[in-house]
This record gives C-alpha cells, sequence and structure tokens, in this order.
C-alpha cells in the first residue's frame, strides 16, 4: 500500500511539470488533489486544417498562438466518453522498472486508443456529450465533471463525422484531468486536433446544358466539346514559412497539365477560370500564371496531342516577389472550389472507331514535397464508313469514278453533307478529301454537296460522322455502268469503320445488262419464255388440224 502512494505521488508530480502528452496528459488519481469538493471544465476543440499535417506540437491545455493561422473546420462531429474507471485500472501496478512516468502514461494512452480506435468500441452509457464544430472550428463541451466521487476524472474525445474532403479522421484525444498551469489547475481548456484536407480535383466533358457528362460521346468533325478541371483550392495557397532566416512561400509550384492521348482533337481556347460559388466569379489571375497551349487549332499535326500547360508562377526560392504575388492572388480563394474551363475541337486526323481520352494531372510543391492527382474526363470517339464499288456482273472488277453524295434525314428533314476547310463554309470541298475535311455542313442544296468518288481500287470511305443512319446516292455512274436506282442505306456505329466484315460492297450494272447476272431470276425469266413458246406452239397445231366429219 505505502508503494502504490509513492508512485501516485510521483504521477501528482510529474504531471506538474509536464505538457501535455500527444493529444493531453494531465493530473491523475485522487492524490493530486488535496480538495475534496465536485468541479467541473470547459474542454473547447479547435478543429484546424492543413494541407499537409504540420510537425507535432503538443497541447498546452491553452490557447495557442502556434494555430492562430491554420484554417479552421467546421462540420466536424466529435462525442467525448468517460473513461475514468478503466484507465485508472490500467495504470494499476506502475511503470515497469527503469521507465519513466512519462513514457508509462504514453504507453498506456497508446494502449486504450488501440483497444478502443473508435467511438464503436466504446460503452454508449458512457457517452457524455456531442459537438460539431462551427464558428471558426470550435467545438465546447462545457461543464464535464472534473472532479467526482473523490476522482479527477479521464475522458476521450473521437471525432466521429467529418466532411468528405477530409483526409482520415483525427486520432483519439485522451485527456486526463487536472490540467495544470505550475500549480493552478486549469478550468478552461483549448485543444486543438487536427486534419489534412485531400485535395479534391475532377475533369468533367460539359453537356449540352453546362452539367458534367458522364457518357462515352460520339462526335462529328468540326464539332466542339468544353471541358473543365475542377479542384479545391489548397488552404494553405497563400502562406509562407521561414528557413534560414528568409521567407518563402508555402507552395514552391502549382499547375496543371492536360493532355489527349490519341490524335484528332485540336486545342480551341481557355475560356475561363472562376469558382463555382453562386453567382459564378471569374477570377482575373492572368498575371499570375503561364499558359502553353498544344496541338492548336490551325496548327494541328497528325500526331498531335491537344492539351495546355498552365503554371503558377510560384518557385522555391526565398525572397521571390513573383512567388509571392502568386500567393497573394490565390489566398482569398483558399479553400473554394474553382474550375478551369476550356475547349477542344475534333479534327480532321480523328481515326473512326478509336477512343480518345482527355486526361489531366494537377502537380504541387508543397515546401519541398511534391505531390499529384490525376483525372481523366470521358471519351470521345468519331464514326465512319467504307465501301467498296465493283461491277454486278464480275465483282473482281472494281469501279473506279463512281460520284456519290452522302444525305441523313428523309423528306422535309433530308439534308446533304458538305465538307468544308473552314468553320464559315467558304472553302467548300467539290470532292471529298479526309485530310482537309475540317468541318461538315449539312445543307438542303443536292448541287453544293461534296461529292465522294470511288479510286482506282473502287475503295470509298467517309470519317468524321456521328452515330446514327445515312445514305450514299449516287450521282454519276462510272463508264460504261448503269445508275444505282436507289440510295444505299448504311449506319454508322462503333466499329463500322474499322471492323472488315463492315464494308459494304455496292454494284453496278453494266449499260445494256440484266438486273442481275447468275441468279434465279434470269433462269426464271428464260423458262417463262420457253414455257410460252412451247404453248403457242401447241396451240398453232391444233388449231391447224382439220376438223373430222
Amino acid at each position: 500500500m505505502m508503494k502504490q502512494r509513492k508512485w501516485l505521488r510521483l504521477v501528482m508530480l510529474v504531471t506538474l511539470v509536464l505538457p501535455l502528452l500527444g493529444s493531453m496528459l494531465g493530473g491523475l488519481t485522487q492524490g493530486v488533489r488535496a480538495a475534496t469538493a465536485d468541479s467541473t471544465v470547459d474542454i473547447t476543440l479547435h478543429k484546424k486544417a492543413f494541407d499537409k499535417m504540420p510537425e507535432l506540437i503538443e497541447n498546452t491545455g491553452e490557447e495557442m498562438d502556434e494555430f492562430k493561422d491554420a484554417t479552421p473546420l467546421d462540420g466536424v462531429e466529435f462525442q467525448v466518453y468517460n473513461i475514468t474507471k478503466e484507465f485508472r485500472a490500467s495504470l494499476s501496478g506502475g511503470p515497469d522498472q527503469g521507465e519513466t512516468m512519462k513514457t508509462f502514461i504514453q504507453r498506456k494512452m497508446k494502449e486504450f486508443v488501440a483497444s478502443h480506435g473508435t467511438e464503436a468500441e466504446m460503452d454508449p452509457k458512457d457517452l457524455v456529450g456531442t459537438q460539431t464544430t462551427a464558428n471558426g472550428g470550435l467545438a465546447k463541451f462545457a461543464d464535464l465533471p472534473a472532479f467526482k466521487d473523490g476522482q479527477h476524472q479521464v475522458y476521450v474525445f473521437y471525432e466521429t463525422q467529418s466532411p468528405e474532403n477530409v483526409k482520415g479522421k483525427a486520432a483519439p484525444m485522451i485527456v486526463v484531468l487536472p490540467i495544470l498551469k505550475g500549480e493552478k489547475e486549469l478550468t478552461d481548456i483549448h485543444l486543438y486536433p487536427k486534419n489534412e484536407i485531400q485535395p479534391g480535383f475532377n475533369k468533367e466533358m460539359v453537356g449540352s446544358e453546362g452539367e458534367a457528362s458522364s457518357a462515352v460521346k460520339d462526335i462529328e468533325v468540326g464539332k466542339q466539346v468544353q471541358y473543365y478541371l475542377e479542384f479545391t483550392m489548397p488552404l494553405e495557397i497563400g502562406k509562407t514559412y521561414q528557413k534560414d532566416d528568409q521567407t518563402h512561400t508555402t507552395y514552391h509550384a502549382f499547375q496543371f497539365d492536360d493532355e489527349v492521348n490519341k490524335p484528332g482533337l485540336s486545342f480551341v481556347s481557355l475560356d475561363k477560370i472562376v469558382l463555382t460559388e453562386a453567382p459564378e466569379q471569374d477570377l482575373k489571375l492572368t498575371d499570375h500564371y503561364t499558359f502553353t497551349p498544344k496541338n492548336k487549332l490551325g496548327e494541328e499535326t497528325e500526331t498531335g496531342l491537344a492539351g495546355f500547360d498552365l503554371k503558377f508562377k510560384f518557385s522555391g526560392d526565398a525572397e521571390d516577389k513573383t512567388s509571392q504575388d502568386a500567393a497573394n492572388a490565390l489566398a482569398p480563394y483558399a479553400g473554394k472550389k474553382v474550375r478551369i474551363y476550356y475547349t477542344l475541337q475534333v479534327n480532321q486526323f480523328a481515326t473512326p472507331d478509336v477512343a480518345m481520352k482527355n486526361g489531366a494531372t494537377w502537380k504541387w510543391d508543397h515546401k519541398g514535397t511534391e505531390g499529384s492527382i490525376k483525372d481523366d474526363a470521358p471519351q470521345l470517339t468519331t464514326g465512319g464508313k467504307k465501301f467498296l464499288k465493283v461491277d454486278g456482273a464480275n465483282d473482281k472488277n472494281f469501279l473506279k469514278d463512281a460520284e456519290f453524295v452522302l444525305t441523313k434525314g428523309t423528306g422535309a428533314d433530308l439534308r446533304y453533307a458538305q465538307f468544308t476547310e473552314d468553320a464559315d463554309g467558304e472553302k467548300p470541298l467539290a470532292t471529298y478529301d479526309v485530310t482537309t475535311a475540317k468541318y461538315v455542313k449539312w445543307i438542303t442544296d443536292k448541287e453544293k454537296a461534296t461529292k465522294l468518288v470511288s479510286n482506282d481500287k473502287g475503295e470509298i470511305e467517309v470519317r468524321g460522322l456521328e452515330y446514327g443512319e445515312y445514305n450514299l446516292v449516287e450521282t454519276k455512274a462510272p463508264d460504261g455502268f448503269n445508275l444505282l436506282d436507289k440510295p444505299v442505306e448504311f449506319k454508322v456505329a462503333l466499329n463500322s469503320w474499322s471492323d472488315a466484315g463492315q464494308l459494304t460492297t455496292i454494284k453496278n450494272i453494266p449499260e445494256g445488262g440484266l438486273p442481275s447476272t447468275g441468279g434465279p431470276g434470269i433462269i426464271m425469266f428464260l423458262l417463262a419464255g420457253f414455257l410460252v413458246m412451247c404453248g403457242g406452239i401447241v396451240w398453232y397445231k391444233f388449231r391447224a388440224q382439220p376438223a373430222k366429219a
């Protein structure tokens, strides 16, 4: 009994001189306190959010200037449980031989957290209260029993709910009362639980109504598609830190790299950078970033990949005014969602049936530690179709110089395809050329439609079409052949261009020829003629015989 009282007095002495350990280390055991009257304590949690968890700073139990510039985090729920009986029981026996009181209590705290990692492991009857941070990340648990039934109380705080952008929950915090400053017992205690914020980043294709579109999109050559990158501006984007008595911006680099994985798209424009809050707010930041487009419209190449690099003017250099100016410009938007809108266009080098995936990477350097996040938008595809023009009497005889126009729709909705080199239609193509057909317009004047002409191998192809139903209408047959009397109906869909089995053969009948050759139609035609002739002969013979008396 004397031995136990001796180490309890040692606990009292240690708690007088040590600061809070981990989450908290305070006084312990009933021997710490001479007074026997019950008392209460207020414990206020100051929830702070960081882009990257800072180095460990022990709580003191008082308000701390070290965290005054940290970003408060509202909407985090905490529950507090009274664990006095269980925790005190775990201390029976005292430290191991050679173990200090500080490490002993730290060990017991860790053991408790290991076996009670979440509130789910707690007995509901020990729940004392629940609070959610608000008004600057504050959650106040007022009038908690500090000394009751002759014992100093022990509590554990759990973070039970947090916003979606929080990366993991704060570790449970054990508070062993009393908390002393010198010989004075604190009745108003302040703790600083911390969270690291998960950088929010996603890339989206914009739909016809301005909404994010999640579907794979088939699209026509010359058509434009808008995208946006959405990210949460880091909480510490405008902050600085001291190193070797010099000032550095917290961020040394902050950029976005965007690129399509396949040729077929051209970069059109950087449209705007905005806050997503309603009403949408345009951000005037052009002085604080560099912008480099890739595979620009009008300068695209057959193998070019569309995209861009947008780099804010941060650096790791000390006392860099340009970097500080960028930090100051972005600081008002810390913690807010920002979107970068831009537009791409399908060009003539897009290969039908090959999906074009537009991906983006957000890269940063936070105090010398690099990080990145990637995301992709829904894929784009464009369609096409291949044809083979042959002699109807001999399909090994390929026909060149057959001319067609491409149509879609019927009746009043009938339209003809006019492929052009420019968006305004001032440079229409008389004859289709896949390398210069940058746009397609659907017109009502058949005479202005672009001609699709079969080559020496009888081949015809068309690219850059949306999926759907179309017709080829022959306007000029090859020399010596009849003009087709009906349109060639076909469907553009996935693999209708690339799948050899989707090739459509178009047969022309030689001039003066019969409608078909070698099929049952001609046999039946000849047989019918033969029967008619035979019937006529029989009838004639019977008619010519004299009548018998």
